[in-house]
């Protein structure tokens, strides 16, 4: 049975031509398709507005498309989901479940989006990305490769996840946060604020990560101690032709380093590579010095923020 005719008006958009609609159980006047195999006639799905679906989208059961929404190429869109405002699905996309696409979201390559998630302020899914459960994602943040987000995630202001990395649970990332490589974020766990994590690393517990650290390797952290500690220093005064960047940060009450995108080392570990890398020149202990100086930096900002979590 058919749901909609088509009201004659007809528009050039992306080189096709597209025509409204009109449902015919109350006449009003819907969005644009390409042909009748964009809009199912099953099921109670329309396309209100300006929205558009054309090539070989197909929405279908009971999905809304309305404002000025574009579905299109292969993408498949269907049970309850809900696409608003100026959003974009495309590619072999599929969004499907209760998900709700708006405010200039995309969400395009062979991604899905599925269960109960929501997309919105120009966030992007695209590659082989998953996206479900009640995972929020907001304000810019990029989702890619075949990364995994789900559970009661939110993500929010620039984050990019990548590669293989899974998030969920009831995670926070925020403010240019960085997770790649096969690293897991997951439980109560926070990462903010410039922090990168991959390799094989696993943040989990009420671990609260920001700041210019770098988590690698097979580290696992998961302490409630954990605060943030930033260091970045080049030492080209000691040698021109040597730098070497280390970041720094509090576990469990204890410092450890990160250099030059290693594995996060002791401090009795970073004099013995600072002595190993330079053990014939003859300024290794001035780099002892910029150590305990970093040392001393941390403490100060593990007594700032025990201080602030009374």
């Amino acid at each position: 049975m058919r749901k909609y005719i088509f009201t004659g008006e007809t528009m050039m958009f992306h080189g096709r031509v597209l025509r409204r609609i009109k449902r015919i159980s109350d006449g009003e006047v819907g969005g644009w398709i390409e042909s009748e195999l964009n809009l199912s006639h099953n099921g109670t799905c329309f396309i209100y507005d300006d929205a558009k679906v054309f090539d070989n989208a197909v929405v279908s059961d009971s999905v809304r498309v309305s404002d000025d929404a574009i579905i299109y190429d292969n993408a498949k869109v269907y049970d309850n989901a809900i696409i608003l405002d100026n959003s974009s699905i495309y590619g072999d996309a599929e969004v499907f479940g209760e998900a709700c696409i708006y405010n200039r979201a995309k969400i395009y390559g062979k991604s899905k989006v599925y269960a109960k998630a929501n997309i919105k302020g120009s966030a992007s899914v695209f590659q082989n990305a998953l996206v479900h459960g009640k995972a929020v994602l907001n304000d810019n943040v990029k989702v890619f490769g075949n990364s995994d987000i789900y559970g009661s995630a939110e993500l929010f202001d620039n984050v990019m996840v990548g590669e293989d990395a899974a998030v969920f649970n009831f995670v926070q990332l925020f403010n240019n946060a960085k997770i790649y490589g096969k690293s897991q974020i997951c439980e109560n766990a926070c990462v903010g604020e410039y922090a990168q994590v991959y390799g094989k690393a696993i943040i989990y517990g009420n671990c609260y990560l920001k700041g210019n650290v770098k988590v690698c390797g097979s580290a696992q952290l998961k302490k409630e101690t954990y605060t943030k500690g930033f260091i970045n220093m080049k030492f080209d005064k000691i040698y021109n032709f040597k730098s070497i960047n280390i970041t720094s940060l509090i576990y469990d009450g204890k410092a450890y380093f990160n250099v030059d995108g290693m594995e996060l080392i002791s401090k009795t570990q970073l004099i013995d590579y600072v002595n190993r890398t330079f053990e014939k020149q003859y300024h290794s202990d001035k780099y002892i010095d910029v150590i305990n100086e970093i040392d001393a930096y941390i403490q100060f900002y593990k007594s700032i923020y025990k201080k602030d979590m009374i």
